[in-house]
């Protein structure tokens, strides 16, 4: 089971027991989605513990008959988990809140029974946002080493993509920042690629120059003319070059550095979901036909940074 939502419940002057406790989905406006549909069965837990099954119904999922103590001046952490359909509305976002305080929608047992609705701060609990998609990309860094090497295609950047979703994907763009200090004069280093790992050429770009007085792009490579697929739980592995052959025109002592990044983990700002470095297309669960272009890129930091390339003379 995938988890869905997460909350702390604190105890405060006795021990307490949760007997039930509601949530309601909501959409990326944060309206109630009555028709969330990406869900089968769906469960409450105490870390690796079940607590009990919970029923899902339009908007609202309830989950009684639970037995949860919560020790005095402590905490619990809950976490609703849900099995995810495989035919799911691709390219949805949900939240879950915890629905209201009424006892209805929440039951907590203390020494005297029941916590009256006064008593408890629960209303409009947020979880994390979730994106459901059924192809998502991760990208990482590959090392290059930390030379510069001076060739009309020398390799300055370096990265992996690898497919964690249950549909094959393929890359339409991908979003590359170069950086460079160092360069005097008339240096320069351009003429941007994108190269597979079979040293295909997928893409030139027509971004201008690094030069001395331009010292970092924003370069876009367009993936249009090959197609390139990443099946489930596959990994493949991109190479950006560039013309660095005038790299040292007007140096006369120092370093050049050059180095690149990209977007990493993206996520729910507040009110939509950030773009990532690489947008791709996949055919949802019983289609035919590529869905539109996404970007839910993700890594373990906001910021892939590739290797630092330095030339010295």
């Amino acid at each position: 089971m995938t988890q869905i939502g997460k909350w702390k419940i604190t105890a405060q002057n006795e021990d307490l027991t949760l007997k039930k406790i509601s949530f309601t989905a909501k959409d990326d406006t944060f309206a109630t989605d009555n028709s969330v549909g990406n869900f089968g069965s769906l469960a409450l837990y105490d870390g690796s513990t079940k607590l009990g099954d919970c029923v899902l119904t339009l908007g609202d999922v309830v989950c009684s008959g639970l037995n949860l103590t919560i020790p005095a001046n402590d905490f619990k952490t809950i976490t609703l988990k849900a099995t995810i359909n495989s035919n799911l509305d691709e390219g949805s976002i949900n939240a879950f809140v915890v629905k209201s305080t009424a006892l209805a929608d929440l039951e907590i047992q203390g020494s005297s029974g029941l916590l009256a609705t006064s008593t408890i701060t629960a209303d409009n609990t947020t979880s994390t946002f979730y994106k459901f998609e059924e192809a998502v990309p991760t990208i990482a860094s590959v090392s290059l080493g930390s030379t510069l090497n001076l060739s009309s295609n020398a390799e300055v950047f370096k990265f992996s993509v690898t497919n964690n979703g249950s549909r094959a994907m393929k890359v339409v763009t991908s979003s590359i920042t170069m950086n460079a200090s160092g360069l005097a004069g008339a240096g320069s280093i351009g003429t941007w690629k994108l190269w597979d790992s079979a040293n295909n050429l997928l893409s030139v770009t027509s971004t201008s120059d690094l030069t001395s007085s331009t010292n970092s792009l924003a370069i876009t490579f367009n993936v249009t003319s090959t197609e390139v697929t990443i099946n489930p739980g596959e990994t493949k592995t991109f190479t950006v070059t560039a013309n660095t052959t005038n790299a040292m025109t007007d140096k006369t002592s120092g370093t050049i550095t050059l180095s690149g990044s990209m977007t990493g983990n993206t996520q729910w700002n507040g009110s939509a979901w950030t773009d990532g470095s690489v947008y791709y297309q996949y055919m949802p669960y019983g289609s035919t036909s590529y869905n539109s272009t996404r970007s839910a890129t993700k890594s373990n930091d906001s910021t892939i940074y590739g290797t630092t390339l330095v030339r010295s003379i």
